[in-house]
């Protein structure tokens, strides 16, 4: 009885402990590898889950959508950024601006704190978006004009949903300058 005890759990623990390295493994993964999934739907929804308050989870989010377009950078240097992973990216990346919106919502009156601190976020975001444009720019100079197209699309999207986010946090303020 005592050994089917130990190897249960022992086996148990194998079984924590290989998840647990194959979520670590996944961290640098990239759109297309096996182990992508397990980094996008089970490491980073864990790292949003302990991330406690509007400023953590709103910086959760500016984190993981600056991750989406240095993925993009990675898999351009090594000629891997095709329409499917670009498309896959971006997606993400729009889920991850979209997801900010959920959290804080601005009231037009007590929250100035939280409109503070949207728009701290939203610099915070495009600084970053910035930065990855010019290195995906840079790599851009070095590839093939197809997959010029693909950087171009990417960017263009990209800043494109940057700038609708900052247009939904610049009108609730327009209005209430009024």
């Amino acid at each position: 009885m005592f050994a089917h005890k130990t190897s249960v759990f022992a086996g148990l623990l194998l079984f924590i402990f290989s998840g647990t390295a194959v979520v670590v493994a996944s961290q640098d993964s990239l759109p297309g590898d096996v182990l992508y999934p397990v980094k996008v739907n089970i490491k980073e929804p864990i790292v949003s889950a302990i991330s406690f308050g509007t400023d953590a989870k709103l910086s959760a989010e500016v984190e993981k959508a600056s991750e989406r377009l240095e993925e993009a950078e990675k898999l351009s240097e090594v000629g891997r950024l095709s329409a499917d992973t670009r498309k896959e990216i971006e997606v993400r990346f729009e889920q991850h601006i979209e997801k900010m919106d959920t959290f804080g919502k601005v009231d037009p009156e007590p929250m100035d704190r939280e409109k503070e601190k949207k728009t701290q976020t939203q610099e915070d975001l495009e600084e970053r978006v910035v930065e990855h444009v010019e290195k995906l720019g840079k790599i851009r100079e070095t590839l093939s004009d197809e997959k010029k197209d693909e950087i171009d699309q990417l960017t263009y999207n990209v800043l494109t949903t940057v700038h609708s986010k900052k247009d939904k946090i610049e009108k609730p303020k327009r209005n209430s300058d009024k």
